[in-house]
């Protein structure tokens, strides 16, 4: 599995930075990958999971879909910035919001990735949370 790699769970980890993370940071997953080759398995045997939408880090349940998120973006006027190292999109709003997420671009590189590594495929988690627009639309694989 290679979203949900942090939430509101990792509150009070003693482990982890006091920091914001991505549920879907590219360079932890490449480093979940390594771990992986260390035990000589094949990369076939792999398959790369993809999110259609975000974690907040906020006291509220739950996930944003990723056409939720077009809205508010179109609702207040704003737009994301592209963390390039993670592969994610970050948005923050409403002055104390913050999440991350993947579009169409993100998810290319994505795939792109699981390509390179030679992976038996990727997936996506719950397809109803792609969007209705078409920045949210799967790059073919």
């Amino acid at each position: 599995m290679s979203y949900d790699l942090h939430g509101k769970w990792d509150l009070g980890n003693d482990w982890l930075d006091p920091v914001l993370n991505s549920h879907t940071n590219l360079t932890e997953i490449t480093n979940a990958l390594d771990l992986i080759w260390s035990k000589n398995v094949p990369s076939h045997k792999v398959v790369h999971g993809l999110a259609c939408y975000a974690r907040t880090c906020s006291d509220e349940v739950g996930i944003l879909l990723n056409s939720e998120i077009s809205d508010i973006m179109d609702e207040q006027q704003i737009s994301s910035t592209f963390d390039k190292d993670a592969a994610v999109k970050i948005l923050k709003f409403n002055t104390n919001q913050w999440l991350t997420y993947d579009n169409g671009d993100t998810l290319k590189l994505k795939t792109d990735f699981a390509r390179s590594e030679c992976l038996g495929g990727v997936m996506v988690w719950l397809c109803l949370t792609t969007c209705h627009r078409e920045t949210f639309i799967l790059y073919p694989i």
